[in-house]
């Protein structure tokens, strides 16, 4: 008696890997996108702090030098800090997808799967 094992055949094992490592660098473009968006909000409240923050300085010093003006531009000063530190570990994140999506492609191109990385337009880095 002979016992026979039925292989899958290679075109469905080529589709399968293709359709994973599609859907992984799908999920790092979501990943990435939701990065961008934030550091996006977060800079334009930057930016928006940072004019109040010159403003109230100049007022302060040309013309009314009280303690609550005082306390706000610290409070901004200190919104200003909390900004940077969050855009650099969001920048961070964004490097590391970048790494992961480098190192998706090349091990997909050397399983020959080489079109993998063209499914996602978004992967050029931002």
């Amino acid at each position: 008696m002979q016992i026979g094992f039925r292989m899958r055949g290679e075109g469905r094992d080529h589709r399968t890997d293709t359709l994973r490592f599609a859907r992984l660098l799908s999920t790092l473009d979501g990943i990435e996108a939701g990065l961008l968006s934030e550091k996006f909000g977060l800079q334009q409240r930057y930016e928006n702090a940072a004019v109040s923050a010159a403003f109230a300085q100049q007022y302060y010093e040309d013309e009314a030098q009280n303690t609550g003006l005082s306390e706000r531009i610290d409070g901004l000063t200190q919104s200003l800090k909390d900004y940077t530190k969050r855009m650099e570990a969001l920048e961070r994140q964004i490097d590391l997808i970048g790494q992961l999506r480098a190192s998706t492609t090349a091990f997909a191109e050397d399983y020959g799967l080489s079109h993998v990385a063209g499914v996602s337009p978004s992967h050029a880095r931002h």
